[in-house]
């Protein structure tokens, strides 16, 4: 059973939203170890809870957010977003379990999606006594070029250039118009039409970090 996250868990969260395509795995990377000491890609761990063994976790209830796995692959095969209550809780039960390894600061990438989810996990923080969010990075790249490189960094076998306009025309339409905006103060935001080690520079000017990359 992971440690119970309470006030006195000393954790710090930055999340990371972006168009598909706009390289938030890429910089996460990058962030680990100088930022953060865990990055949590909530889309890859719902896919990795879709196929994984129950004895790596010992509670498959909590860790699906009460979900069964099949419940939960069929919102994933169908490019559907899973309930508010349901994702904030898995990504809980995660953070808990990280902290229990030794974890305490997060980069959290592809959530929230929609305001439900932002302010479910507010509500987490806040009756734990925990802060909002430290900051909100926010990723900005053309739309032609993260078409063009969605197909390099497919995660699923469903993956197809229907699904990238259903997730580009969500990210516009909702998470940007309801979780952006609501973090406004918080926002940091990056710019990621470059090459890889330019979007990485960018990312670190943006956090004042300059020359921290050396």
């Amino acid at each position: 059973m992971e440690r119970p996250i309470t006030k006195y868990t000393p954790i710090n969260i930055t999340l990371m939203l972006g168009p598909p395509g706009s390289g938030k795995g890429t910089l996460a990377h990058a962030l680990v170890g100088k930022l953060v000491s865990y990055h949590l890609s909530v889309g890859d761990w719902l896919r990795f809870l879709c196929t994984y063994d129950e004895s790596i976790t010992g509670a498959s209830g909590e860790a699906l957010g009460g979900l069964t796995r099949q419940e939960l692959k069929a919102y994933l095969y169908a490019h559907e977003l899973v309930p508010a209550e349901t994702v904030v809780a898995i990504v809980w039960h995660k953070i808990g379990v990280e902290i229990d390894n030794g974890h305490e600061t997060f980069l959290i990438d592809g959530f929230p999606r929609d305001e439900a989810s932002a302010w479910h996990f507010e509500q987490l923080l806040a009756a734990n006594s925990l802060p909002k969010p430290a900051r909100v990075i926010s990723l900005s790249c053309p739309k032609q070029i993260c078409k063009t490189r969605f197909p390099t960094r497919r995660r699923a076998a469903t993956d197809s250039e229907a699904v990238f306009e259903k997730r580009y025309r969500e990210f516009m339409e909702k998470t940007t118009r309801e979780v952006l905006n609501r973090y406004a103060v918080r926002l940091v935001k990056v710019e990621t039409s470059g090459t890889m080690e330019e979007n990485v520079w960018e990312m670190g000017w943006a956090l004042g970090w300059k020359g921290a990359w050396e």
